[in-house]
């Protein structure tokens, strides 16, 4: 898991390297392949904060195990990577795959204030990297 970040209506973002829905993660020990979620800060000062997951990885092209940080663009999409997923070719891999490039890309809010803003997941593709000597 890296940082959490800030966004300008002050609602933290992060991942988790387990949790979120039932993927194909190892299913005996960790089935779970992670999340990203938004911490909402609390509508009057003393109250809750409120969790929401925007995205929970299987384990497919999407990738599983978000690492790393998250980081914003100026449009307010997400970028993030995964340990593994993605490309189930890779010769190191143990058949898990090499991990991915990963936007969450916010929808339009609401025209009324304080609406929710949605999500849409999508894995970048990029080509493998090859050590450098």
């Amino acid at each position: 898991m890296g940082n959490l970040v800030l966004d300008a209506d002050g609602n933290l973002y992060g991942a988790t390297y387990y949790g979120g829905g039932y993927g194909t993660c190892d299913k005996g020990i960790y089935p779970y392949c992670g999340t990203v979620f938004e911490l909402s800060p609390p509508k009057a000062k003393g109250g809750k904060w409120t969790e929401k997951v925007l995205y929970s990885f299987k384990s497919g092209t999407d990738g599983a195990d978000p690492n790393g940080n998250l980081v914003f663009d100026k449009k307010g999409t997400l970028y993030g990577t995964t340990f593994f997923g993605g490309n189930q070719g890779c010769p190191q891999d143990g058949g898990v795959g090499c991990g991915t490039v990963f936007k969450l890309t916010p929808q339009p809010r609401r025209v009324r204030p304080g609406a929710m803003r949605f999500y849409t997941a999508s894995t970048v593709v990029l080509k493998a990297w090859r050590a450098m000597a």
